[in-house]
Parts: structure tokens; sequence; C-alpha cells
């Protein structure tokens, strides 16, 4: 296995850590198709190399749990998998740091309410300095221009940069 290809909403934190660990032993590529939020941007910045795909989108959250509200077995699990995020709180962090996450991505992540998402593009991340590349659909590496116009052509938004 040399590539991961992702699309997820997110998860729960205890495995997605895992998953974000063995990521990182392994030194694999981490492709998003389509979208990837919350637990899955950390798969995607604990990677070697991170991809998406033009249209795919980054969605950013902060992490909290309102356990109490939940019934007793799924109030249990939330717990732990609150007590297991706040313990690896600094993994993840330091994923997203070391992907180029910018101190104001991360603030963003901070502050954007647990039920909500902070929607970024390819265009977005590059402006923040977040490393990745735009691969098109065959894998083939797209430029910031071609990227641009790939998203013009399809939503008709203006370039960026």
């Amino acid at each position: 296995l040399q590539r991961a290809v992702i699309t997820s909403g997110g998860g729960y934190a205890g495995s997605g850590l895992e998953a974000a660990q063995l990521i990182r032993r392994k030194n694999l590529t981490v492709r998003v198709k389509s979208y990837c939020a919350s637990m899955c941007v950390g798969l995607w910045a604990a990677a070697a190399a991170r991809e998406m795909e033009p249209d795919a989108v980054i969605g950013l959250h902060q992490w909290h749990a309102a356990c109490g509200s939940l019934p007793e077995a799924q109030r249990k699990e939330c717990e732990y998998q609150s007590q297991f995020w706040a313990a690896h709180d600094i993994s993840y962090d330091g994923w997203l740091r070391s992907a180029g996450f910018s101190d104001r991505l991360l603030k963003l992540q901070e502050t954007t309410k647990a039920s909500d998402v902070a929607v970024l593009v390819a265009p977005q991340l590059w402006d923040e300095g977040v490393d990745f590349r735009v691969v098109d659909t065959e894998g083939r590496y797209m430029s910031r221009e071609a990227t641009n116009d790939f998203l013009k052509a399809r939503y008709g938004q203006k370039d960026r940069g």
C-alpha cells in the first residue's frame, strides 16, 4: 500500500488517530476525493504526501463532545473518545502544523463550532501555506492555474492567485 484515497465526514477520534499514526509510520500518500472533514483531515495531514482532487474540499471544526445528553452506552463511548482525544490533541495539532496549516487555519478549526464545518477548497489551502498537490481523477498533477480554470468552469468562481 502506497496511497490511500479517502472521503469522509469524520469519525471516532480513537480509531482515527490510530489510522493517522499508521499512515505516518508507513509514509503513505493520502488523496482526498470529494470531501474530508473533522478526523479525516487528521489522516490527510499525517500523510507523507497529501493530494486532493480539484473539486475536493477540506472541512474543519472544533472537537467537542456533548456526551451528557447521550444514552448510557453511547455516553460511555463518547466520554472515552473525549478523553482519548484530549490525550492526543497534540498529535492532531502537530500533524496539521507539519502539513503547513497556518495559525489562521488552526484558529479557524478551533473557533468553528463542532456542529458546523468551515469548508476550504484547494486555492484557499494553498494561500494559507498547506503543503499538498492537486491531482485529476487519473492522478496527474494539476497546476494552480489548471485548478483555478477547473473550478471556474465547474462552479463559475473567479480566479484565486
